[in-house]
């Protein structure tokens, strides 16, 4: 078994509450030409996390983490509940945890197949949890690509939503090699993995309690921009 790969590209969205939902649909709409009038927030950070990536497979595999549900899109709802209202029907479709991963996979017209993690919020727990499926599938071939999207969205409406791209095939614009070896207890994971990437040249994930992937970047990597027109609240 072949148990080298390779990160492809990467992309990091996040905004604050001061951002609020209007803006979130102005930069898919002039930026990427997506309508997301009925769309949440949490499934709205991760489009903008995972927009910009260079795609090129239609076949690759998606797998998207989240912390269940949008809470915004929740409350709302309890909130109808509460008052004896009917909910809408968009908030209750927005308010199941696979959303973000259906609505990439619609945007971008994978074929693959696309999977939903709930995880904690815990990046490095969730990184564990999202990476475990990717890595499987791509040592067992069952797929050449793999994209990663972990979103959240926080109770006062801010949200951080990180993307990779791993592949089987070796290719001049990588980022790094990657390595599954087995587990040395070591990890140097802290704060967002994607800054962790950008500034560090081995970057050591363990994946469970036998393995883990090293990471060797190719360090100052150039990072996606925020578009053009977004307000100073927001990273891309």
């Amino acid at each position: 078994m072949n148990n080298v790969f390779y990160l492809m590209d990467t992309a990091q969205f996040r905004c604050t509450e001061k951002t609020d939902n209007q803006e979130l649909k102005k930069i898919l709409k002039q930026q990427f030409n997506i309508d997301a009038r009925r769309i949440n927030r949490l499934t709205m950070a991760s489009l903008l996390a995972v927009l910009p990536l260079s795609l090129i497979d239609k076949k690759t595999h998606l797998y998207t983490g989240t912390a269940f549900s949008s809470p915004e899109k929740f409350n709302q709802q309890m909130d109808r509940l509460f008052h004896k209202e009917i909910p809408k029907p968009f908030d209750f479709i927005y308010n199941i945890a696979n959303a973000p991963a259906f609505e990439i996979a619609k945007t971008l017209a994978l074929q693959g197949n696309a999977l939903n993690c709930v995880v904690p919020y815990d990046e490095y727990t969730a990184w564990q949890q999202i990476l475990s499926m990717a890595v499987s599938d791509l040592l067992l071939n069952n797929t050449q690509n793999a994209l990663m999207c972990l979103a959240y969205e926080y109770v006062n409406g801010d949200c951080d939503a990180q993307s990779l791209i791993l592949s089987k095939n070796n290719q001049p614009h990588k980022i790094a090699d990657i390595r599954l070896v087995e587990n040395k207890n070591k990890t140097d994971f802290s704060g967002s993995l994607i800054e962790l990437l950008q500034h560090k040249h081995n970057v050591i994930l363990p994946i469970n309690e036998k393995y883990q992937i090293e990471f060797n970047c190719r360090v100052g990597f150039p990072a996606h921009h925020c578009p053009a027109g977004a307000t100073n609240d927001l990273i891309f």
